[in-house]
């Protein structure tokens, strides 16, 4: 099964791109529907959308590489791998790129944690998820459903 989020990684990586914003106005399409296609899962729209913009081959059917063991694999099976070993052992991984963020990220959360913040850091979070996408309805958009399936997938 491919991994929305690899799928995702390697269009920004394709296109050199930081930001799901910048990858949506890529795909001519907006960001919230970008957003829908990651909570969701939605492979197939983005597989259409690859299809369409002539670069499906380039995002699904990678090159066969050998890895280090001598075995012929795909750039995609060794993320897969990679992700599920990751997983497997609790190691968490992100494709954050921006380090300044990640820093700020991380230590946030180790003091809420340690002050036993963690529900008005999370309250904080969803509150700035919704400034940062103005055109999702706070009131329709289902954000801890979508944390919950989240956390249960990680």
């Amino acid at each position: 099964m491919i991994d929305i989020e690899i799928i995702l990684q390697n269009l920004l990586d394709y296109y050199d791109l930081d930001t799901l914003s910048q990858l949506a106005d890529k795909l001519d399409v907006t960001q919230p529907t970008i957003s829908k296609w990651k909570s969701r899962g939605s492979i197939a729209p983005i597989k259409k959308k690859c299809k369409d913009l002539g670069i499906y081959d380039d995002i699904f059917k990678e090159k066969k590489k050998t890895h280090c063991f001598g075995f012929d694999t795909s750039l995609m099976d060794i993320k897969l791998n990679l992700r599920a070993e990751c997983q497997k052992y609790g190691i968490q991984i992100t494709t954050l790129k921006n380090k300044r963020l990640l820093y700020l990220l991380e230590h946030i959360a180790i003091e809420a944690e340690v002050n036993k913040q963690t529900q008005d850091l999370e309250n904080d979070l969803i509150d700035l998820f919704f400034k940062y996408y103005p055109l999702l309805n706070k009131d329709l958009f289902p954000i801890k459903d979508v944390l919950d399936s989240f956390e249960k997938e990680s």
